[in-house]
Order: structure tokens, then C-alpha cells, then sequence
């Protein structure tokens, strides 16, 4: 079986994360890349996770937020709703 042509990052963008060489971490089997991100900080970061798209900033942006705004926030806070147990139903107690 043919080893996986291994192509080079250096120079590629994967999301906020800009490729500049690879890194000389020597530990696990995942060859590992040292990036710049938009705000300014280096990272490093394997290369089968900015492939896969799991790793797109250096942790300056939290999930879900995409141009300023967070995604899935509720407009309304939404009431906390108790589960009885059955039969009970909604009976007051006295």
C-alpha cells in the first residue's frame, strides 16, 4: 500500500489561522504547523485538524461567532420548564 502524498500547508489559510512552516514538535504521529492568527498570536496546531476544519482560530473567538453575532442565542430568555412526575399533573397543593 502507497504511503498518503503529503502535501505542504506553508502559505494555505484555514479559517482565521494562516500556515506559516511546520513546527518542530517532535510527539505524536500528526505532523504539526505553526499559524498566525487574524488577532496577531502564533500557534501551533496539527495538521489533520486544520484539514478537517476542528481548529479555525487560535481560541480568540468563541463558538458560534460569526460576524459579530452569536449564533443560536435565544431574543428572549426562555423559562426553565420542571418535569412532575406522572400522574400528578398540575394539582396545587394546599
Amino acid at each position: 500500500m502507497a504511503s498518503p502524498i503529503r502535501v505542504p500547508l506553508a502559505g494555505n489559510r484555514f479559517g482565521s489561522l494562516v500556515v506559516l512552516r511546520t513546527a518542530r514538535v517532535k510527539y505524536g504521529k500528526h505532523k504539526r504547523y505553526e499559524c498566525q492568527c487574524d488577532c496577531g498570536r502564533k500557534v501551533i496546531v496539527q495538521g489533520n485538524h486544520l484539514r478537517s476544519g476542528n481548529t479555525k482560530s487560535c481560541g480568540c473567538k468563541p463558538r458560534g461567532v460569526k460576524n459579530g453575532t452569536k449564533a443560536g442565542k435565544a431574543v428572549a430568555p426562555v423559562a426553565a420548564v420542571r418535569r412532575t412526575p406522572s400522574g400528578v399533573g398540575n394539582r396545587q397543593r394546599a
